[in-house]
Order: C-alpha cells, then sequence, then structure tokens
C-alpha cells in the first residue's frame, strides 16, 4: 500500500475513532451511534447573548419498535449480512437518534457573519457503514469521504446539481464542496456501489441545523431571537403527530412554528407514536 493510501486509511480511522468516542448509549461498547453536528457560530467568537438563543429538545419512540431487516446479500470478502439500521433507538425508553432539526425554509437567514464559518465535515465509510448516519452541512462547508474499507465506493447526491457522482478509491477519501438547490428538505449520500450505503443529510443555507444524537437530544446554539419556523426529517419515520410532554400535537408537514428568545429554549420531549413508522418498512 502506498504511503498516500496508508495516510488516508489512518484519516478514516482517526474519523471513526472521534465518533466512538462520543459520550452516549454505545460510548465504550465499540459501536458507533451518531455525533450531533450542530452548525452555529464558533465559541471563541463573541455573540450578543441577548441577540440569540438555543434550541434544545428530546426525541422518544413509544411503540413497538420493529427488528432490523438484512438488506443486502452477503458482503464482499466477509461473507456477513448487513442490517437495515435506518431506525436506531436506545434505552428503555427507546431514544430516537439521527433526526435533523433545522430552521424552514433553509433561507430564512441568509448571509451569515464570517464567524459562522464552519470546519469540514467528515464522513468515514466503514465495514459497509456510512458514519454518522444523519449529518447537516451548510453550503458551501467541505464535506471530507473517507474510506476505510477495502473496496472502491462510488456514491450519488440525491439532487445531482449538488455534485457529480464521486468515485472513492480503498483506504482513500474525496473532499465535496456541496450547495443548497432550491430544495429546502434533506436528501441522501447514497452509494451506487454498494448500494446499500447511504447517509441522510440536509444542505443549508444556513448555520441552524442540528441531529439528535444517541440519547434522542440535540441542541442547535445561537439562534437570532424571533419567531421562525423548524422543521424535522428523518430517513424513514414520518414525523408528523406527536405527544409533547403528555399532549398531542399535529406537526403539519413536520414543522413547527416557536419564538427564541435570549438563553435556551426547548420544544421538550416529543413521543413519536407507533404510526410514524411506515408498515412498508
Amino acid at each position: 500500500m502506498s504511503t498516500a493510501r496508508m495516510a488516508t486509511c489512518a484519516v478514516a480511522l482517526f474519523i471513526l475513532g472521534l465518533f466512538l468516542s462520543k459520550n452516549g448509549p454505545n460510548h465504550g461498547k465499540g459501536k458507533p451511534v451518531n455525533s450531533t453536528v450542530a452548525l452555529a457560530a464558533s465559541p471563541s467568537l463573541a455573540v450578543d447573548p441577548d441577540a440569540v438563543g438555543d434550541l434544545t429538545g428530546r426525541f422518544i419512540f413509544d411503540g413497538q419498535v420493529p427488528l432490523p431487516r438484512f438488506i443486502s446479500p452477503a458482503m464482499p470478502r466477509t461473507g456477513r449480512k448487513l442490517k437495515d439500521e435506518s431506525v436506531l433507538v436506545f434505552g428503555k425508553d427507546q431514544a430516537v437518534a439521527n433526526i435533523i432539526v433545522y430552521m424552514y425554509p433553509t433561507t430564512a437567514i441568509e448571509r451569515q457573519p464570517t464567524y459562522f464559518y464552519q470546519p469540514p465535515v467528515a464522513i468515514a465509510i466503514y465495514k459497509g457503514r456510512m458514519i454518522p448516519r444523519a449529518v447537516c452541512v451548510q453550503s458551501s462547508q467541505q464535506v471530507i469521504v473517507a474510506n476505510g474499507d477495502d473496496q472502491t465506493c462510488e456514491l450519488r447526491i440525491d439532487e445531482s446539481d449538488i455534485a457529480p457522482d464521486t468515485t472513492i478509491e480503498a483506504y482513500n477519501s474525496v473532499t465535496l464542496t456541496l450547495h443548497r438547490q432550491n430544495n429546502n428538505h434533506p436528501g441522501f449520500l447514497r452509494g451506487i456501489y454498494p448500494s446499500w450505503l447511504q447517509c441522510f443529510m440536509l444542505v443549508s443555507d444556513n448555520p441552524y441545523a442540528a441531529t439528535t444524537d444517541g440519547d434522542g437530544r440535540f441542541t442547535i446554539k445561537n439562534i437570532p431571537v424571533g419567531k421562525w419556523q423548524f422543521a424535522v426529517a428523518h430517513a424513514r419515520l414520518k414525523i408528523r403527530k406527536v405527544i409533547i410532554d403528555g399532549g398531542p400535537t399535529e406537526w403539519h408537514h413536520s414543522r413547527f412554528p416557536l419564538t427564541i428568545h435570549s438563553g435556551v429554549n426547548s420544544v421538550g420531549t416529543v413521543e413519536l407514536p407507533s404510526e410514524s413508522l411506515p408498515e412498508s418498512g
């Protein structure tokens, strides 16, 4: 193996190590869950605390989650079969990971100050999986995809105008720069080959988005005070009829309005009923 490929493989494993080191229900058990990606201002730069507020919340599933199915033939070389882990819940209260919460529309606040510059988002391909399974990316933010597997991967983004199809050799990486294309909804970074690779991805013009972690929690920091609309999305769940702190609520088109005040704002604990999971899944 060339020096360049060894270095890239090390990058992929380093990225994987970062995800494994995150606190969560699987911390220390050797199984990557998810990394909450909150796009917000660098904490080292001054932000008027009276002009911004944080948004937090937690999502749990209320119902029987079906056991994961096998979604592919045996993987090359290893013969190992992969399971469909599009719905990940953890703990006795079934916390839901990989829900994207974001300001809607994604152009609600454009032309952010320069201190909203974001470092690259890292995605690792490892043992037939993309890690993390859901990410939020700001338009023009770089995305580094590192292939830690021993086979070439061909990837495609749902919107072909965002980026061309991309091939990543084994133990290699690519850097993508994505731009939102008239779409206010998340899509997928998918594998053309292997076909089971996928990462749920939001490309937004502003940094006000986050994903839920293995405890079902999310935090979006430094949102300007005022009344805004937020949306929620998941790769498989339909999040519309919910229960918030015991009260049934309907989020039309998976969106809800909320007035952000300075300090911490919370949507509370959001329960997703069993009908959130399509029967066909």
